[in-house]
């Protein structure tokens, strides 16, 4: 379903429906245990966000990123994406979503 979608809307050229789907895929992959899949998925998808300016899409690909790696072990990296997941949910006034991700964040210091 994720393919035929992001078929479609490639064919109309509608680069929000891409990432919507990519995300999606990437959320799913993540699900699945598909790892680099997801991570690929997320990379699709963040791009095409930049593309059309939408931070709240980047935001909320960036902590689907940020759970892939956290549950990875790979804390560096999870802190990095909950990072810009808070700067960004900040910056669109989602202040509860960026207290979220920083809220990871703390998590995984407590960690190492």
């Amino acid at each position: 379903a994720y393919g035929e979608a992001l078929r479609l809307y490639k064919q109309v050229d509608d680069r929000l429906g891409q990432a919507d789907v990519q995300s999606g895929l990437g959320d799913l992959e993540s699900q699945l245990g598909r790892n680099d899949a997801a991570r690929a998925a997320y990379g699709d998808a963040l791009t095409l966000y930049k593309q059309v300016d939408n931070r709240l899409g980047q935001a909320n690909v960036q902590r689907g990123l940020g759970d892939l790696e956290s549950k990875l072990g790979r804390n560096d990296e999870a802190r990095k994406a909950y990072g810009e997941a808070a700067v960004l949910y900040g910056e669109i006034g989602l202040e509860s979503y960026r207290d979220s991700a920083l809220t990871a964040i703390r998590e995984l210091n407590t960690q190492k």
